[in-house]
């Protein structure tokens, strides 16, 4: 089996297409385009739902995009770290 790339030491965007890449190539854009979309639906609804409850959450201050930031990226954190091992295993020093 040949190394990607050019030979050179660099690698091309078509090595993405190669070598069963795709399949994670696409996973990893559609996770990326999933939290961007949860994040535009959040902020954007979020102040007409606040206004629809009466603002009950409106004196809370800064805190609740903090908290909901906290909440969505620890289990994407997470899951990516487990996925990653489950593919190649727990990480190795790098050799020489």
């Amino acid at each position: 089996m040949s190394e990607a790339g050019t030979g050179d030491g660099t690698t091309r965007w078509r090595d993405l297409l190669e070598g069963g890449n795709l399949p994670r190539f696409l996973v990893l854009c559609f996770g990326v385009w999933m939290h961007a979309a949860d994040t535009l639906l959040v902020a954007t609804v979020m102040p007409s739902a606040v206004r629809d409850i009466g603002g009950a959450f409106a004196s809370m201050g800064w805190w609740r995009g903090g908290f909901w930031a906290f909440a969505a990226f620890l289990p994407t954190a997470a899951l990516g770290l487990l996925v990653a091992w489950r593919l190649a295993g727990p990480p190795r020093a790098a050799p020489g």
